[in-house]
């Protein structure tokens, strides 16, 4: 396990930083991947794949419904990320559901001035829950929760990782975690 880790801080966590600043507006930060043209103009935008879902026509609607229902949010100052998060939450649509809002109050906060990311708890959803799932039933950690303390991580934390990485590292290391025995 302290391979993959390493591993993790070598090959992914700079990159992964990189990629949140990349992204400059609240359409950017639904989809994903940097927009030419801001929601809601009904542009077929450009989408990262954790957002592949809604590369179908009739759910790319959803774009210009949560950008609409962010309005005016985007001028809150957010303590922490559990507030952002719970913030994102109240938006939930059909279609942006606990990966969308995740990944959309990641990528909000990561780009506020405090940045606001998670610090006390690892968000698990999707890929990265099976992930967590696997590291319970091998002991890495004591329980399943989508919203799992930092503290239940210490297997997982090597210098200078945070709860944000701990929930990268479950999805980009998916395949190898799933293969631990």
């Amino acid at each position: 396990m302290e391979g993959l880790i390493k591993d993790y801080l070598n090959q992914y966590r700079q990159s992964h930083g990189d990629y949140l600043s990349s992204l400059r507006t609240t359409t950017d930060y639904i989809c994903g991947e940097v927009n030419p043209a801001e929601a809601p103009s009904g542009s077929p935008y450009i989408l990262n794949g954790h957002q592949w879902h809604l590369r179908f026509p009739s759910r790319r609607p959803t774009v210009d419904t949560v950008a609409a229902l962010w309005e005016g949010r985007d001028k809150k100052t957010f303590t922490d990320f559990e507030e952002l998060y719970a913030a994102v939450e109240k938006i939930k649509q059909p279609y942006f559901g606990d990966t969308c809002i995740y990944d959309f109050a990641l990528r909000y906060g990561w780009n506020q001035d405090p940045r606001v990311v998670p610090e006390r708890y690892v968000y698990i959803h999707s890929k990265p829950l099976e992930s967590a799932r696997r590291l319970f039933e091998l002991g890495y950690i004591p329980k399943i929760a989508r919203r799992l303390p930092l503290s239940d991580c210490a297997a997982l934390l090597l210098p200078g990782m945070t709860a944000m990485d701990i929930e990268h590292f479950l999805c980009v290391y998916h395949r190898q975690i799933m293969k631990l025995k």
